[in-house]
This record gives C-alpha cells, sequence and structure tokens, in this order.
C-alpha cells in the first residue's frame, strides 16, 4: 500500500511513506468484499459513520502518515537548527564606530597628547576593521538564511503534498468499499453515499510556514 520518496534538499531529506497511485487490483476487490460482508454485518450504520473496517482503514493510512510527519518533522527542525545561529546574527545591533583622529589635530598636542592621540588611530583603526568583518558575516548570514528559509518552504509544501496523498489514498478506498457496501441501496438515494471522513494528523512543524 506504501511506497517511499524521499522531499527535501541535500542535508535536509526526509524519506517518507507515501501511498502507491491507485488501487490494485487484489486491494480493491477485498474492499469490495468486505463491503458486501459489511452490508449485512453494520446494516444499521448509516453512511458517513465508521464502521470497524473503516476504522481498520483508517488506522493503518494514519500510522504510515505519522512516519511520515515524524520525518518531516525531523527533517524541518534540522533547519532551523541551521538558522537559529544565523538569525543571532542578523538580530544584532551593529555597535557605533569610533571616528579616526586625523593628523591636523597633531601639531597642536603635547607629547603626552600626541601619545593618546596615537592609541586612539589605533583602537579606531581596529574598530572600523572590527564592523568591516561584522558587516561581511552579516551579508554572508543574510545569503545563508535566505537559502534555508526557501530549502524549508519548499520542504513544508512538499510535506504538506505528502499529508494530502494519505488523505486522498484514504478517500479512494473508502468510497470504493462504502459503494460495494450500500450497493444498490446507495444508488437508490439518488446519490453517493457520502464517505466517513478521515482523521488527519496535524504536525504544527508541517503545517506552519516558514516565517
Amino acid at each position: 500500500m506504501a511506497r517511499t520518496v524521499t522531499i527535501g534538499s541535500t542535508g535536509y531529506e526526509a524519506v517518507c511513506p507515501v501511498p502507491r497511485e491507485g488501487i490494485g487490483f487484489w486491494e480493491a476487490m477485498a474492499l469490495t468484499v468486505r463491503g458486501w460482508i459489511d452490508a449485512r454485518a453494520n446494516r444499521g450504520v448509516p453512511d458517513g459513520a465508521h464502521t470497524h473496517s473503516l476504522h481498520r482503514l483508517q488506522s493503518a493510512h494514519r500510522r504510515r502518515e505519522a512516519e511520515a510527519v515524524r520525518r518531516i518533522d525531523e527533517a524541518l527542525s534540522a533547519v532551523d537548527r541551521a538558522l537559529a545561529p544565523l538569525e543571532v546574527v542578523l538580530a544584532a545591533s551593529p555597535g557605533v564606530v569610533p571616528e579616526i583622529p586625523t593628523s591636523a589635530d597633531l601639531a597642536r598636542l603635547d607629547d603626552a597628547e600626541r601619545a593618546q592621540w596615537a592609541a586612539r588611530v589605533r583602537s579606531g583603526h581596529a574598530a572600523h576593521a572590527q564592523a568591516r568583518a561584522d558587516e561581511s558575516r552579516r551579508a554572508a548570514a543574510e545569503v545563508e538564511a535566505a537559502v534555508l528559509r526557501s530549502v524549508r518552504e519548499a520542504l513544508a509544501v512538499e510535506g504538506r503534498d505528502v499529508l494530502r496523498q494519505w488523505r486522498e489514498a484514504y478517500a479512494m478506498r473508502a468510497a470504493r468499499y462504502t459503494r460495494a457496501r450500500f450497493g444498490r441501496r446507495g444508488a437508490a438515494l439518488g446519490e453517493a453515499p457520502e464517505v466517513a471522513a478521515y482523521l488527519s494528523h496535524e504536525a504544527p512543524t508541517v503545517n506552519r510556514r516558514a516565517a
């Protein structure tokens, strides 16, 4: 019933189980036969309600979906861990860089003041060099953070698509079972019988858009 796909980017992949496309012949036959059996065994259960067979079908899908959610969450958490130190760099406020004294003031200074002037020149140059290094680090962090945010958003989009596939796989199989269970009685209603809803997993990290 399931196969695996790899989503995400290098270093931040998630190998997730996804349902096979379509329903195979033998699986379709099993769903149909189960529907025929339950037409008698669950005569009093209305369409739209879960029979024991639908509970089992849903549980099987939810187990695989939960595994996919766990793996997607792990990959998203890895991206978040890589983003955290970059966001610290980007959040830091640049300090005030002191002006470097010019030689125009030097002629008016005595020997003691000239020594202080030289010290201010040295510290000023050091502060400017540090500011340039901080700016370079911030620029690099901005680029890397932008890449990681894109990676995270793409992974979240792919993750939501995996969950969608599990919802649709259940709906397809539940619909086949339900049609078989109601048979002519379902057709007599003038419309297809209602299929019991699927209770999908909610993964906060997967379903939250990246900031």
